[in-house]
């Protein structure tokens, strides 16, 4: 819901959405400058080190919407490899992953 949200003011061409997870949670973001800008704060657990990347809202949306878990597992190594997306818990017979590009941000 909160990526929906913020990305309802991301650009129209990019829907880029900039992510920024920390050890406290993650915050979501998008600017235009036509229009404004929004962020929201997500609950996540996380033990790195901070970590900027911007993706595609929509693309994020469509992984989300087809998992069926309350909580996801967010695999990433830096802002320009690809993320790996999957349920915490899966059943026996399940198998899902997804790969999702990021967006080189701009600032």
């Amino acid at each position: 819901d909160a990526l929906r949200r913020v990305s309802l003011l991301s650009d129209t061409l990019t829907r880029q959405v900039r992510v920024t997870i920390r050890r406290d949670g993650l915050l979501l973001a998008a600017r235009t400058q036509d229009v404004g800008e929004a962020s929201e704060e997500v609950e996540a657990r996380y033990g790195g080190d901070e970590l900027v990347l911007g993706y595609n809202a929509q693309y994020l949306s469509d992984v989300l919407r087809n998992i069926e878990t309350e909580e996801v597992l967010l695999s990433l190594s830096t802002p320009l490899n690809a993320g790996l997306v999957e349920p915490l818990e899966q059943g026996a017979d399940e198998n899902y992953l997804c790969l999702v590009m990021p967006l080189r941000l701009v600032d």
